[in-house]
């Protein structure tokens, strides 16, 4: 699952590896986020489809269908596996997005909850697939506006850290994801199979600190001793 990244890095970093198709609507600071700690339920900024190109604007993680009752609260991972069949995502599957991020945290309980940092190997900056619902230029902003991080299973060492994972897509495949014309037989097979394996990634422990939401700062993804 994800349940906590770190976005630190400056919007204009996170656009210049991707080749964007059409215009890139919305303001693209060049002023570094320095988010070490995301939770859901705040404020992300991300990328999504929008007819012509894609906007560039900020979304709550966390999203639910109006018909959810019971006081649940929004889901912020969608199983890749059940995205295409679910009730649940129906109105949201076909409107995707890209979540930037530097890394992403996990728990180990076998540990005793020991914190992880995992992160790509070579440093490179990580597109998350997502999907929500979100303005547009013909949809204006609404209540039920939120994002999920669409998740498949582990593999291979990463299995040692939890048995999900974010859907993390190399740069030219994160941009078909955010092409309204990319057809839909495409995006199914995107999310089925074209996540970055595990050798793309790195993980060492972290200090327990990251569990409080109230702490950022770059500490956080430093390997503890």
């Amino acid at each position: 699952m994800c349940g906590r990244f770190v976005q630190a890095a400056a919007p204009g970093a996170y656009v210049k590896p991707l080749s964007l198709q059409g215009e890139l609507f919305g303001e693209v600071s060049d002023t570094q986020i320095e988010r070490y700690n995301v939770a859901p339920s705040t404020a992300v900024w991300v990328l999504t489809s929008e007819e012509g190109g894609a906007r560039s604007q900020t979304l709550r993680w966390g999203w639910a269908p109006h018909w959810v009752k019971g006081g649940k609260p929004p889901a912020i991972n969608a199983r890749a596996e059940t995205l295409w069949t679910s009730k649940y995502w129906s109105a949201a599957r076909h409107h995707r997005l890209i979540v930037p991020a530097d890394g992403w945290y996990e728990w180990v309980a076998a540990e005793g909850k020991q914190p992880y940092y995992i992160h790509a190997t070579n440093q490179a900056p990580l597109f998350f697939a997502a999907v929500g619902l979100y303005p547009t230029q013909t949809r204006v902003e609404q209540n039920d506006d939120g994002f999920a991080i669409v998740t498949g299973a582990a593999d291979a060492g990463l299995l040692n850290i939890h048995d999900r994972r974010p859907l993390v897509l190399p740069p030219a495949v994160a941009t078909e994801w955010l092409d309204n014309a990319t057809p839909t037989e495409r995006i199914e097979e995107i999310a089925a199979l074209s996540g970055l394996a595990a050798d793309a990634f790195t993980w060492h422990q972290v200090g327990k600190p990251v569990g409080n939401v109230k702490n950022q700062g770059e500490s956080l993804i430093e390997a503890s001793t």
